[in-house]
């Protein structure tokens, strides 16, 4: 299930190049985001780059990949 406590980020879409996501993961990286856990909920051509990414950032601890999910209203609702 999703974490209630702690500083959550999630982005849901489809992860292309111009979102900027890699961004969001070099950001989550830094020493004052350890705090933070994210979940990325969606699919599309960057998503093996930025799971790539994040395991090189070593962030595979609190930050994860939820795939494409057919209602958002549960990720939604967990905000």
């Amino acid at each position: 299930g999703l974490p209630s406590a702690g500083k959550h980020l999630r982005v849901a879409g489809i992860f292309m190049r111009e979102k900027g996501h890699e961004l969001a993961l070099r950001a989550l990286a830094r020493p004052e985001a350890a705090g933070w856990t994210a979940w990325f909920v969606g699919d599309g051509p960057r998503r093996r780059a930025l799971e790539a990414l994040h395991g090189a950032l070593g962030l595979r601890a609190r930050v994860h990949f939820a795939g494409a999910a057919p209602e958002l209203g549960p990720w939604i609702d967990a905000c």
